[in-house]
């Protein structure tokens, strides 16, 4: 009887994954064209994977690098952003049906709802549209979490590995894992354990990584420098950039609920697994914040956050409120809030808009640049790679695409006949980078006054 239940139990988790994958999958399918999205990384990946595949050499898409994302890309750039964007797509499905397993496996009656919650959270509903390498490691760490919840400690090593070869910063997440397999085992059982999750997780990510070492040195371990942003700007990130509007209105209805019935908290006190299990979603919370807040310049950062926030969640919720809260976030990408005319359109049409009119704008660059009949050079900025990404190597007359000038290369180029262009809110930066402001060496907007642009979700 036992083992007939034991199957019965495997074969309904398995229904359930492949449900959530499918339906996860199916929700992306109608955002999946129109480029390879509005992050310039996501565009850096799609040109990597095609150096990659053509020289036979690896190349990072930016500093460390994301080999295991960047190889795996390289195998199937010919496919376009219909391709990269759909695996992106792919393993936004597997987190969310190796997170509503987790919550099965934690003794949540909505793990449906929970897996569903967590997929349908704009900034992973926006993300994981996109060839970008953020969701991808973030299946590989809620699969190690899975396997760490039911006693596969070796097959949790090896899905962190590969959370570590997609995006080094999973390596974090042994912090919490090694939490979770200290309690309840004698030492020598708990040390065993945890050897068998550290070690793989710790040869994989290193057996990724060797080539990015041998390719850069030591030095590849840095990363990309913007600036510090404004303190607004970093909570309008870490706020209603990640949950939408709609789900800061969930999170604070959940806080509220939780202030008045906090009964399922006062039985934690008395439960020792659920007082560990907290404080793993806690430390997990808490690690990935901090990383946030070194480099808060994308939302995207704090997708390893999420999970572990909705976990805390429905830890110290009552099952109805958790309900409540889930319900909202499965929302919150379609409603952007309320105004005057009605309901605002939520982050997926507002990104996917975006998408479409970086595209019109990218066509009436390369249309102008090629109708040049003498030599010409436009400063592009975070243009750049959408440029380079929808021209590939093609050459394209007599004008040259650049980041940015500074003076010393502005008046190579002057002294040797090019005539200078910039886009859309380039001038600006270029003046903030390098102390040059470009129209005053005789720069010329290539864009009319007056195009619609969305710069602001495209800068880095």
């Amino acid at each position: 009887m036992s083992v007939s239940r034991e199957r019965d139990g495997r074969w309904d988790s398995t229904v359930l994954f492949f449900l959530l994958v499918g339906i996860v999958f199916i929700s992306r399918l109608p955002f999946l064209d129109a480029g390879y999205g509005t992050q310039p990384d996501a565009w850096r990946v799609a040109m990597t994977a095609r150096s990659i595949a053509l020289t036979g050499e690896y190349s990072a898409s930016r500093l460390p690098g994301y080999p295991l994302h960047e190889l795996v890309c390289s195998l199937f750039w010919r496919g376009g952003p219909w391709v990269l964007n759909g695996l992106t797509a792919l393993f936004s499905g597997i987190a969310g049906g190796f997170f509503a397993l987790s919550l099965k496996r934690l003794g949540s009656h909505r793990y449906i709802l929970g897996g569903l919650a967590l997929s349908f959270v704009p900034v992973i509903y926006v993300n994981s549209t996109m060839s970008l390498d953020n969701v991808w490691a973030l299946a590989f760490i809620l699969a190690a979490l899975y396997f760490v919840l039911v006693n596969r400690t070796l097959v949790a090593g090896i899905c962190l590995g590969v959370a570590i070869g997609c995006r080094i910063t999973s390596a974090a997440m042994m912090v919490p894992m090694v939490l979770l397999l200290a309690h309840g085992n004698d030492r020598q059982e708990a040390l065993q354990r945890i050897f068998k999750l550290c070690v793989p997780a710790t040869i994989i990510g290193a057996a990724a990584f060797a080539i990015v070492f041998a390719t850069y040195g030591p030095g590849f371990f840095r990363f990309s420098e913007h600036g510090y942003p404004a303190v607004a700007d970093i909570i309008r990130r870490a706020t209603v950039d990640v949950w939408g509007v709609l789900g800061i209105v969930g999170l604070l209805a959940a806080m509220i609920l939780f202030v008045i019935n906090s009964s399922k908290l006062r039985s934690i006190k008395t439960d020792s697994s659920a007082r560990i299990q907290l404080l793993a979603w806690l430390v997990a919370i808490a690690i990935y914040t901090i990383a946030y807040l070194r480099l808060p310049h994308q939302s995207r950062y704090l997708i390893p956050a999420v999970p572990f926030i909705i976990l805390a969640l429905e830890t110290i919720l009552t099952e109805r409120s958790f309900s409540f809260v889930c319900i909202i976030l499965l929302f919150s990408s379609f409603i952007g809030g309320a105004g005057r005319s009605g309901l605002r359109p939520g982050a997926i049409f507002s990104e996917y808009t975006a998408r479409k009119q970086d595209m019109v704008t990218i066509a009436q660059v390369a249309a102008l640049g090629d109708a040049f009949p003498n030599k010409a050079v436009v400063v592009s900025g975070w243009w750049l790679p959408k440029i380079e990404g929808t021209l590939f190597a093609t050459s394209r007359g007599m004008t040259d695409y650049v980041y940015l000038l500074d003076a010393t290369e502005l008046r190579k180029r002057l002294g040797d006949g090019f005539a200078l262009y910039y886009l859309p809110g380039i001038r600006e930066y270029n003046t903030q980078v390098y102390g040059v402001d470009l129209a005053k060496f005789g720069a010329k907007p290539l864009l009319p006054d007056g195009t619609p642009t969305h710069t602001a979700r495209t800068r880095p």
